[in-house]
């Protein structure tokens, strides 16, 4: 079909040519044999296997524009091997199938701060097909996850070997069942950045279907580096019936492990693991259903807040407390996602949307409930503004009371001992020309609700939000 394998000329149309020539007769086997096969996306066909003899290289091209953005899905980018709606597909052989993935690591770990992660590709991304077999090859480097089935019913991993650096090859999974049945992973050996496998079922803020992964066997496989098998976190569609047995770890950070987080999460158990074997890892088995609660509970600990660097991992109902959620926003603001402040400010909710979710799917719905919420607030101000009364007005005493002492914590308790705290973070500027920062806002903040509770008369920043006036309520 023309493909040179010389490592340099790219052979994407030979062997493309090759796959729709062989489905077109029915199917059968397109080899490739000998050298290193330079390519961008690939399409395989129903009844085609896509088989790399031994000695071979299959290798992504490293430009980005051979990968285009997915429209159905603008988190990722086109795989180096791609399958929708097919059936009874193969990728065999005892060959080497490389991502190229040194260049999309290296500009996702060196992109400006705030900026959004860009979407890279997979190697292997599968959709909503049927009676999939992937056996015998190396599969390595890869940008992304390596091996992604989604909405897809019947699935064989077998004798694959999957190898990534440990270190700084960010969001490498190994192989990820998403909404994916009928699985079977065996004698597999994976040497990841991330999750060794991690078995989904979809992310209701991507738009996807909720569909679960169910009836999945992984068993004699060797798991070394990497964040363990995982069940999660994105489980909207609910995982039911995994039976893992003769796994062995090493130098994993995590062995077992079950991820969520609140509105990720759905109905799934009927788990069973045996014969188990974990050396050098550093959690054996972690379960937790707020996958946030670690960092947050570290963070937490080293400004001393909390007494344990795992506080609320073991102590979740703690954050049903106000306290904790005015801190919890503070730190996902300026920790977690500390781009998302100048994100806000101009509007941008695709960028918002993507750093918050992951992904796009859905965006236009979103821009309309922005938009809504935003004539909704201008409609709000337009009420409180001429009215000599203020939003206190709404609170009884003792609401009044209770915000006061949260507002009292925050900017007592957690702001001057934080020196992360953003004091450059702007708010605007007065009258003088004077920068109003959001330690100014905090301060600001507390004296207003201070003397509202004193029932002194306030103006709130009116140089940045008008005539809007804080009043004491009457019996206050």
């Amino acid at each position: 079909m023309g493909a040179r394998a010389d490592g340099v000329t790219k052979d994407t149309v030979a062997i493309q040519k090759a796959i729709d020539t062989c489905a077109s007769k029915g199917g059968g086997t397109v080899v490739l044999q000998g050298g290193t096969f330079l390519s961008g996306p690939l399409d395989l066909r129903s009844h085609v296997d896509l088989s790399v003899a031994k000695g071979t290289l299959l290798k992504a091209s490293e430009e980005v524009d051979d990968f285009p953005v997915r429209e159905d899905a603008r988190w990722r980018r086109m795989a180096l091997i791609h399958a929708d709606q097919a059936e009874d597909i193969a990728i065999t052989g005892e060959g080497t199938i490389d991502g190229s993935g040194q260049g999309w690591w290296t500009r996702h770990l060196n992109r400006p701060k705030g900026s959004p992660e860009p979407p890279r590709p997979m190697i292997v991304d599968i959709t909503r097909s049927k009676k999939i077999r992937i056996e015998g090859v190396t599969i390595q480097n890869a940008p992304m996850y390596n091996i992604l089935t989604n909405l897809c019913d019947g699935l064989t991993v077998r004798n694959v070997r999957i190898l990534n650096p440990g270190r700084k090859a960010p969001n490498t999974d190994g192989i990820d069942p998403l909404s994916t049945s009928h699985v079977l992973i065996e004698h597999a050996y994976i040497d990841t950045g991330d999750d060794n496998v991690a078995i989904k079922s979809g992310l209701v803020e991507r738009g996807e279907p909720i569909v679960p992964s169910r009836d999945i066997t992984i068993r004699d496989c060797e798991f070394v580096h990497g964040h363990g098998l995982s069940i999660g976190s994105e489980l909207a569609g609910g995982v039911q019936h995994v039976r893992v047995e003769r796994v062995s770890f090493k130098g994993s950070d995590q062995g077992i492990r079950i991820k969520s987080a609140r509105g990720r999460g759905n109905d799934f158990g009927d788990f069973h693991y045996k014969d188990i074997t974990m050396e050098d890892v550093r959690t054996a088995i972690q379960i937790t259903g707020r996958h946030n609660y670690g960092r947050f509970s570290q963070w937490a600990y080293d400004k001393g807040l909390v007494p344990t660097p795992s506080y609320f991992v073991e102590n979740p109902t703690e954050l049903s407390d106000w306290k904790w959620a005015f801190v919890g926003a503070a730190w996902y603001w300026t920790v977690e996602r500390p781009d998302i402040n100048s994100l806000c400010d101009r509007g941008d909710v695709v960028n918002v949307t993507y750093r918050i979710n992951g992904g796009q799917n859905g965006i236009d719905d979103r821009t309309r409930r922005w938009n809504l919420a935003l004539a909704q607030g201008n409609a709000l101000l337009e009420l409180l503004t001429p009215q000599e009364e203020g939003p206190l007005m709404a609170l009884t005493a003792a609401e009044q009371t209770e915000l006061l002492t949260k507002v009292r914590y925050i900017f007592d308790q957690l702001g001057p001992k934080d020196p992360s705290w953003p004091t450059d973070s702007s708010l605007g500027k007065d009258a003088a020309g004077k920068e109003l920062t959001m330690r100014d806002g905090l301060a600001e903040l507390k004296r207003t609700v201070e003397a509202a509770h004193a029932g002194t008369h306030y103006t709130v920043f009116p140089e940045l939000v008008g005539t809007l006036t804080i009043s004491p309520k009457a019996n206050a």
